[in-house]
């Protein structure tokens, strides 16, 4: 098999705020490590972070947001002309209308080249997702299936290749994995904008050069809400300590990271796998005379960590964590699927504020079978968690992703506010500001309108500093002084809920 030539994208992105910082593009790196580990010749395309992205204001039903990066017409022309295959990656459903303008362009460009799409939005809606004009969809993880593609190999036997021609029979398999993570090569680092990557301010301590990593991939657990099973299919395999270690040392003599995310779904699934890790990464922190630190972007398992686990995290560098607890009613929590306990999640609170870790936390509001009574049961125990050194809560208003149990449920019992589930929806839905309206679940006991209110009730409660600074911006001016000075007694008063439940 000759060597072909392959050309990876990452498009431009609707974004809530002007500001927009990009996590290093790990999906196509790997793809592009891969493929050249086989012979094949790549070339990444990071449409948010060239030099000539422009960011623009777009309103749509009262909600404003921006869209970020090159765009359509000035991206084809970064495509080298000799490119045989097209890959573009589509991370999350609310940057799917941006595929459906890129991939006709595309195709009208490159009549001959095939265009294949990867990431969420195709893994859990591939018929939606072909009718962009792309040729190929991949349900799963992207590297055997993209592979296989390009050497030749009969499409309608790759697992997890979807196309126009074998939709009803390919849908339900995911693409082969690759079970040993350890035989991946690093990303394509020298394919990616490193430099725009690491001086991103986005890390806890900002004079720190940052970068992202995956130690591994997937998750076991089936929590109802959750959009990235639609990738992973429930499974979960970790890199071994050693090889994490060793991309981390990469990152630092190379790109003089000094502060490192790790993106796992679930980082601490294997004790003896996180412990090696930790002792590696103390070593590390010794041998940059303690200049380097890390933190965990996204939730880790509350029921696996302890005490002993969370000082070994601060002595590696931990500086920040942040723990899915999703509600504070356990009646929810059994609907979400999601098999925690609450008295444990207060204990990792108070370790957490006695080893000096940032512990923040996410909050689910708008699920169904939330009533008023329970609504205000879960603010009272995420102000107890405040209470016990809770750093801030992410409060998010329900989001039915396709392809979820969630979704599935809500359909059948029409609880869906909105059917067409579009780009502006997911990204205001997420907003913990009440100048963000839209709502994905309604059901009899609240309206749109109730959850609105809900969430702008719980972040004045919980996160009352914030919750000013955004709706009053010359707060911003104060932003050199101690937050105590303005964290005055007005900030923590909030109007109780109305006596009667809203409605549309």
């Amino acid at each position: 098999m000759h060597s072909r030539h392959i050309t990876l994208i990452c498009p431009r992105v609707y974004v809530k705020d002007k500001f927009h910082f990009p996590f290093t593009n790990l999906s196509l790196g790997y793809i592009a490590s891969y493929l050249r580990q086989h012979g094949h010749k790549v070339k990444i395309i990071d449409a948010i972070t060239d030099d000539r992205a422009r960011v623009i204001k777009i309103k749509s039903n009262g909600n404003v947001f921006h869209q970020s990066g090159i765009y359509d017409e000035e991206l084809i022309k970064l495509i080298p002309l000799d490119t045989d295959f097209i890959g573009i990656t589509t991370p999350s459903n609310p940057n799917a209308a941006i595929i459906h303008q890129l991939a006709p362009k595309i195709k009208n460009k490159f009549p001959c080249s095939p265009l294949i799409l990867g990431g969420s939005y195709p893994s859990s809606l591939p018929e939606e997702a072909l009718s962009s004009g792309a040729d190929y969809v991949i349900k799963g993880e992207g590297e055997i299936p993209m592979l296989k593609l390009i050497e030749g190999n009969n499409p309608d036997q790759i697992k997890g290749l979807i196309s126009k021609y074998n939709l009803d029979t390919a849908c339900s398999n995911f693409a082969e994995i690759v079970q040993d993570l350890d035989s991946l090569p690093f990303p394509a680092y020298d394919l990616l904008p490193m430099d725009k990557y690491v001086s991103w301010p986005v890390g806890r301590k900002k004079k720190y050069k940052y970068a992202a990593i995956f130690s591994s991939r997937g998750c076991p657990y089936r929590c109802n809400f959750c959009v990235n099973n639609s990738v992973y299919n429930f499974g979960w395999r970790g890199r071994s300590a050693g090889n994490v270690l060793e991309e981390i040392r990469l990152l630092i003599n190379k790109y003089k990271v000094r502060e490192i995310c790790f993106l796992d779904d679930n980082l601490i699934i294997d004790r003896q796998r996180i412990e090696e890790l930790l002792e590696g990464l103390v070593q590390i922190k010794r041998d940059l005379n303690d200049d380097f630190s890390w933190w965990a972007f996204c939730g880790l398992r509350v029921d696996l960590l302890d005490y002993k686990l969370l000082a070994g995290m601060r002595d590696s560098g931990c500086s920040a964590i942040l723990l899915p607890v999703e509600n504070g009613d356990p009646r929810i929590l059994e609907g979400m699927n999601r098999h925690i306990n609450l008295e444990k999640i207060k204990e990792v609170v108070k370790d957490c504020q006695k080893l000096g870790i940032r512990a923040g936390a996410d909050y689910i509001i708008g699920y169904p079978g939330e009533t008023k009574e329970s609504f205000l049961k879960s603010i009272e125990y995420f102000k107890a968690l405040k209470e016990a050194g809770l750093y801030y809560v992410n409060i998010y208003k329900t989001k039915p992703f396709p392809n979820t149990a969630l979704y599935e449920y809500c359909k059948k019992n029409d609880f869906l506010f909105k059917e067409r589930i579009d780009h502006s929806y997911f990204l205001t839905s997420g907003s913990s500001t009440s100048r963000n309206r839209w709502v994905g679940v309604v059901t009899p006991d609240f309206s749109a309108q109730e959850i609105n209110f809900r969430q702008a009730y719980a972040h004045r409660v919980l996160n009352p500093y914030n919750f000013y600074r955004e709706r009053f911006p010359i707060l911003k001016l104060f932003n050199q002084l101690p937050t105590r000075i303005l964290k005055f007694s007005l900030l923590h008063k909030a109007a109780k809920p109305a006596n009667n439940t809203r409605r549309e």
